[in-house]
């Protein structure tokens, strides 16, 4: 495995000064006070996977106190985790832990994409996706980094797809499930789903799981509304099937577009919430 520091030149982009604008006061330790010093947020990881046949990089961001202390962590795993989608997952996740009392401060992975729609896509190889998480990506986390068990899933647009359709076909690998845009580009998908979810009988007897979705009200790729309307039957179909150990939280923001900003925020909020709340 190798590792590289990443964001090692000056990076000015939208999600980036949003992190400043969140964070600069906060996490001095993460900012070295020398003139024209480099800004590192954390590093690059490389993982070679036998079922996926190729390297897979990845993106970590340690907690703040991580090399001060022996304590375990939760860990944040990010799907399209590009430097963009990255940072606002950082930043996200550090607001909430510097403003909120008893926030955890997670671990965060973020996984690039290679072929995004051939391991997003349930009717491609979704399916190898999983596997490659569950019995490589995963183990290879634990064994490098402390972490303490609670895995939260995000996945926005297609990517929501893919998290959610993993929590259909082996819902013990994520303790909950943050998705952004969820919804149905076509009508099979649809029908696919529905059918994974009456094959999987494992659904009534899981435990405790978080399941939060936003919406944008004013989606650029599904002006009509088709395609939210289409992911929100499936939900209610879900939320009649499922035991009431899991608890699903649908909110809609009025004024954001395609994957909306404040999701992953207000998805972690209402998740350890009700983790303080129910343990």
């Amino acid at each position: 495995m190798e590792t590289t520091d990443f964001f090692s030149s000056t990076l000015y982009r939208s999600t980036f000064f949003m992190l400043l604008l969140y964070c600069s006061t906060a996490i001095s330790s993460l900012f070295a006070q020398t003139d024209n010093a480099s800004i590192t947020c954390g590093n690059y990881r490389k993982i070679y996977s036998d079922v996926l046949h190729e390297e897979r990089i990845l993106l970590i961001s340690l907690p703040e106190d991580y090399g001060k202390s022996d304590k375990t962590y939760p860990v944040l795993f990010k799907l399209d985790g590009d430097e963009e989608n990255f940072l606002q997952a950082f930043s996200a996740a550090f607001y909430l832990f510097d403003m909120t009392e008893n926030a955890p401060d997670p671990i965060i992975i973020g996984i690039e994409n290679t072929d995004r729609n051939r391991d997003m896509l349930p009717d491609q190889k979704a399916n190898y996706f999983i596997q490659f998480i569950h019995t490589e990506l995963i183990p290879f986390i634990d064994r490098n980094y402390r972490t303490n068990g609670f895995r939260i899933l995000c996945g926005q647009s297609l990517s929501s797809l893919f998290a959610l359709y993993s929590f259909l076909e082996q819902p013990d690998i994520f303790d909950a499930y943050i998705l952004g845009s969820f919804g149905f580009y076509k009508e099979s998908l649809a029908v696919l789903f529905e059918n994974e979810l009456k094959r999987n009988g494992d659904l009534k007897s899981i435990g405790t799981k978080y399941l939060f979705v936003g919406n944008g009200k004013l989606d650029k790729y599904d002006p009509d509304g088709t395609i939210t309307k289409r992911g929100d039957q499936f939900l209610e179909l879900l939320k009649q099937t499922v035991p009431s150990s899991v608890m699903l939280k649908c909110k809609v923001y009025e004024e954001e577009g395609h994957v909306p900003y404040p999701t992953i925020y207000e998805g972690l909020k209402w998740i350890y919430s009700y983790e303080k709340n129910h343990n």
